[in-house]
């Protein structure tokens, strides 16, 4: 988890932490109006996930003038962002070879380092290490087609059609989508089946702003989490507003 910082201005001294860098711009505290506005970004979480040597100053130089709120990434599955183009391409592929899970030989998945060093689970034994592994996923979507909440469920994670895939999968660094990263978060995918192999490239996640999801995919994913919660009739009563959202003359319910 993050460590705990203490705040300046209630006379309390900093906590010096092991392996923590932390930056003061002076910059963000005028612009952003806080007379103390720290970063504490623990080097072996943040860091190791996005790049090595992140450029703090290049990253804040923007602020204020452009909003990423316009380019937003929407989670098309629920685990680690950077298994994300791994599933997709396994999926894509999958789709092109008209082909089904126990018909698949062999996967290759070739990415950039950092999804292996935080996707890194070779036999997940709970929903957290599942979400973290690179194998687990990419068979999960090959096998049932998607990985959404139920794929982390124990009877989703114990499928032993899932596991046998699993024993078919390597992973490896493809230097050249390595050397485009964090820029670009990209993973090649092989398969073979029935003796045939092909290849497919995903160079981006879908749901990225390169990549958005479909509005069709947009709605599936809400009614999945909505539903549950609301009720199918009043979730797709909701999703009329939100569709809506921007001629809405009040927010009351």
């Amino acid at each position: 988890g993050w460590p705990a910082t203490t705040r300046s201005d209630a006379g309390e001294p900093e906590r010096q932490m092991e392996g923590i860098e932390r930056v003061n711009t002076t910059q963000v505290r005028e612009q952003v109006g806080c007379h103390y506005f720290w970063f504490h970004v623990p080097r072996t979480t943040l860091h190791d996930a996005m790049a090595d040597g992140p450029d703090w100053e290049k990253a804040l130089a923007t602020l204020g003038k452009e909003f990423h709120i316009c380019r937003m990434t929407f989670k098309n599955h629920t685990c680690c962002g950077h298994t994300f183009a791994a599933i997709d391409g396994a999926l894509a592929l999958k789709e092109r070879m008209k082909i089904a899970a126990n018909d698949i030989e062999q996967v290759k998945v070739g990415t950039y380092k950092a999804a292996l060093e935080v996707a890194g689970y070779e036999e997940p034994k709970s929903a957290a290490e599942g979400r973290f592994s690179l194998k687990y996923v990419v068979a999960t979507a090959l096998t049932h087609g998607s990985v959404r909440l139920a794929a982390f469920d124990r009877p989703r994670l114990e499928d032993e059609a899932t596991k046998s895939l699993m024993k078919k999968i390597s992973v490896a660094i493809d230097p050249q989508l390595d050397a485009t990263f964090p820029k670009q978060r990209a993973a090649r995918v092989s398969i073979v089946a029935g003796g045939k192999r092909a290849e497919h490239l995903q160079p981006t996640r879908i749901g990225d702003p390169e990549a958005p999801l479909s509005d069709a995919q947009l709605v599936a994913k809400y009614l999945e989490l909505a539903a549950p919660v609301l009720g199918e009739q009043k979730a797709r009563a909701l999703l009329g507003r939100l569709w809506k959202l921007d001629s809405e003359k009040t927010l009351a319910a």
